[in-house]
């Protein structure tokens, strides 16, 4: 769900061609170089927790085949889902 590959290839739009996250490929080549060695590809199960409020963030993800959503429990318990 996260990362991508080290090999940069760009399309003559300037867009990095193997990445599949729109973050990630739109950043210049001098960027994603700098970025790249810190990616890693991860597999998350479906319905997996990534982020609790107020929780430390180790770790930021760049979904590539993926729909995340942001749960809130708001006054009353109830819960409302964005996308």
């Amino acid at each position: 769900m996260v990362a991508a590959h080290r090999t940069q290839e760009r399309h003559p739009s300037g867009t990095i061609l193997h990445v599949k996250n729109d973050i990630l490929r739109a950043l210049l080549n001098s960027e994603y170089k700098h970025l790249s060695p810190k990616l890693e590809r991860v597999d998350l199960q479906h319905g997996a927790i990534i982020y609790r409020a107020d929780q430390h963030i180790d770790h930021v993800y760049f979904p590539e085949t993926a729909v995340v959503a942001m749960i809130d429990t708001v006054e009353g318990g109830a819960t409302v889902e964005s996308r």
